[in-house]
């Protein structure tokens, strides 16, 4: 299964890309929202769209309805520094699974997929 994280950055998330293979994931990598066409994400649709930090606030919002309108089934998170709650508060409503740290770790991305696997359970 595949995370697709959208970032102007993909070299800064090796150890976390490292720990996502360890967990039975892959991952991908997109350099901005625009470059997220419905199509493409209805064609071959990543499990998650992992956004990196400089997609906060509105433009995350509008960047996660639109995951959402190609097609609901996507799992969205964010990489930010905000607490779980500030940032829950951020994106509530758009179905967004807890916020990754900005350490990139492996750990975090072993906590991601085990998100992933509650959210799947359900």
């Amino acid at each position: 299964m595949q995370i697709l994280i959208v970032t102007p950055e993909a070299a800064r998330w090796t150890a976390f890309g490292e720990g996502l293979r360890a967990a039975g994931l892959s991952c991908s990598f997109a350099g901005a929202p625009d470059d997220l066409k419905a199509e493409s994400l209805k064609a071959d649709r990543p499990l998650l769209v992992l956004w990196d930090e400089p997609y906060t606030g509105d433009a995350l919002r509008a960047a996660g309805i639109g995951v959402i309108m190609a097609d609901a089934r996507i799992n969205q998170s964010a990489c930010t520094d905000e607490g779980h709650e500030t940032f829950h508060k951020k994106v509530e409503g758009l179905g967004f699974l807890p916020n990754v740290p900005l350490t990139r770790t492996a750990e975090d991305a072993r906590a991601l997929a085990d998100s992933l696997v509650k959210v799947s359970a359900l």
